[in-house]
């Protein structure tokens, strides 16, 4: 009997947290609404733009003349561009929407007194506080990938229908290459949740701004960075503290350029040369993070902050 306690034990808390992750997707319809009125807007004005493009094509025949031109990498790196346009502006709307999710998950909780239905119910302060921060750094940007990919696959709809064939051939059929797709697809996943890891101090301070702040957590995740680093200015002439946010914040990309295959490239306005490398950087390459004494430094303060919610959700319950 005893050999199967542990187990039921762990398959109750991981049911548990379940419910929790669930709890909050049902109670924050922000998380979809969101990223179905970016899909919207991108989706709308994609066929606006084939509409308005339409006056100055021909829909079969001399449509794309240049196509015969293209060469086999032209076609990755289409599909890079607009699946990197895609995740850019899908992250930006979620990442917005995690920032102020995290600001307000458990000030609300004090705000409206429904912390103290929760904390009455056999549910640990750690489970509570991990589900929220799971939700908001796991679960919502790969709802936003999820967005993503879905308008990827439209947009390469739309475009298909939009170019029609010529003699017979699509032009842009190459870009409905399942392996291309799968391995651009399992990139940006990879490239998803490697971020989250490497950002996760920055989204610890804001979960434990939501559980300290008696009033405006937004103003006190904002002014407590800025307020140190401006008396270190005024006492040091140098902020140390803005040194290292900056650098960490930059340190992520940076590892990224420096284990790229095309370092330092881009596209050259001058001369309209394009180096920049869409799809050659590797899985390989992005795994290459764990190896920066940086993601470490995060992570242990990221502990701390966690440490420190839980400690004080579990302490200090001052309703708002």
């Amino acid at each position: 009997m005893d050999t199967y306690t542990p187990t039921r034990s762990h398959t109750s808390a991981a049911k548990t947290f379940s419910w929790l992750v669930r709890r909050e997707l049902w109670e924050h319809r922000a998380f979809w609404i969101v990223p179905a009125v970016v899909m919207s807007i991108i989706l709308i004005g994609t066929i606006m733009g084939l509409i308005q493009g339409s006056q100055h094509i021909s829909v079969a025949g001399d449509m794309l003349p240049e196509i015969d031109g293209w060469d086999d990498t032209m076609i990755p790196m289409i599909g890079e561009m607009i699946m990197l346009a895609l995740v850019v502006f899908f992250g930006i709307a979620t990442g917005i929407v995690a920032v102020f999710y995290l600001l307000d998950s458990l000030y609300s909780e004090r705000r409206d007194r429904s912390v103290l239905f929760w904390k009455s119910l056999p549910i640990t302060d750690s489970a509570t506080v991990g589900s929220k921060l799971f939700t908001g750094v796991v679960v919502l940007p790969l709802v936003a990938l999820a967005a993503a990919f879905v308008t990827y696959v439209l947009t390469l709809f739309l475009l298909t229908l939009a170019f029609g064939f010529r003699d017979g051939y699509p032009p842009l059929s190459g870009l409905w290459n399942p392996i291309m797709i799968a391995g651009s697809l399992s990139k940006w996943f990879v490239l998803t949740l490697v971020q989250q890891v490497w950002f996760l101090p920055v989204y610890a301070w804001l979960l434990f701004c939501s559980a300290f702040a008696r009033k405006a957590p937004f103003l006190v995740a904002a002014l407590v960075p800025l307020g140190i680093g401006l008396a270190e200015q005024m006492a040091y002439r140098h902020s140390y503290l803005g040194e290292i946010l900056g650098s960490y914040f930059v340190g992520f990309f940076q590892v990224l350029e420096e284990h790229s295959p095309n370092p330092g490239g881009g596209i050259d306005f001058s001369t309209g040369r394009n180096d920049m490398e869409f799809d050659t950087i590797a899985i390989t390459d992005i795994f290459q993070v764990f190896a920066e004494p940086q993601l470490y430094a995060g992570l242990a303060v990221a502990g701390v902050f966690i440490y420190a919610t839980v400690w004080w959700r579990r302490q200090k319950v001052d309703l708002g």
